[in-house]
């Protein structure tokens, strides 16, 4: 079984994440904030969450374009759970 490691980062801005420079096997997305926003044209309401897991040993390598609706009050929790080396 391999070893994975978890990494919590706090957004407030738009941004584009790409996994395919880590060895990411799992994302969430969570709206800790009042905003809705999109990753990838999909909406994650406020105090909703978004997640996109693979199996076992597999890594993914997308491409997530996180776009804030409004600029009031926008926060966003990205939750990955990487590979460890």
């Amino acid at each position: 079984m391999r070893k994975t490691i978890n990494h919590a980062t706090q957004y407030t801005d738009n941004i584009r994440i790409n996994t395919a420079d880590e060895l990411v096997n799992a994302i969430m997305f969570f709206n800790t904030g009042s905003d809705t926003f999109t990753v990838n044209t999909v909406p994650v309401l406020a105090g909703a969450s978004l997640s996109f897991t693979c199996n076992q040993d597999e890594i993914d390598i997308s491409t997530y374009d996180v776009v804030f609706l409004t600029t009031s009050a926008p926060q966003m929790l990205v939750i990955k759970k990487v590979y460890s080396i």
